[in-house]
């Protein structure tokens, strides 16, 4: 979804409608080194691989869906992602190549996923401003890390330029 750790953190199921596939979330931003929040509702399109893991979970559930994770403190949400990464056995750092370090992956990092997949699989800004909560062009740019393939490809779809010999 693209959601922060926050809101899965306090997803409940009233927020939740399984005939319409929808949820809504409070989105709640504090801006940094200010007391000045901004709050908006925004909606997301619930797909079959989320609907498959609500259903697991139990559709007839009241209160928080991740009960467990709601009650966590976010540094405690944070260690856990840290031990599931360590038991997959996926490297903390993201190499460009093998000795250049680009980033770390932390819970985040999969906003950054989710919003690159989009931009990779022609979803427009506007589409993936409003599954990221962000409100302008520069702060979603920062999330999208467009597929370098993906890139040559589009490039490649440009019609060749004829060159003539001179005579």
């Amino acid at each position: 979804t693209g959601l922060r750790i926050s809101n899965i953190a306090k997803l409940k199921w009233g927020n939740i409608d399984l005939e319409s596939r929808c949820i809504k979330v409070k989105m709640v931003k504090q801006f940094f080194g200010t007391k000045i929040k901004q709050t908006k509702i925004l909606k997301f399109t619930i797909r079959d691989s989320l609907m498959n893991c609500l259903k697991f979970l139990g559709t007839n559930n009241k209160g928080y869906v991740f009960q467990g994770v709601a009650k966590l403190h976010k540094d405690s949400r944070t260690k856990i992602f840290e031990r599931i990464m360590k038991n997959a056995k996926l490297d903390k750092a993201i190499y460009l190549d093998d000795y250049e370090v680009y980033g770390f992956r932390s819970f985040n990092s999969l906003r950054h996923y989710f919003t690159s997949a989009c931009a990779n699989n022609n979803i427009s800004q506007d589409v993936r401003k409003k599954y990221t909560g962000h409100s302008t062009d520069q702060a979603n740019d920062i999330y999208t890390h467009l597929d370098p393939e993906v890139m040559r490809k589009e490039l490649e779809s440009l019609p060749e330029i004829k060159w003539e010999a001179a005579e």
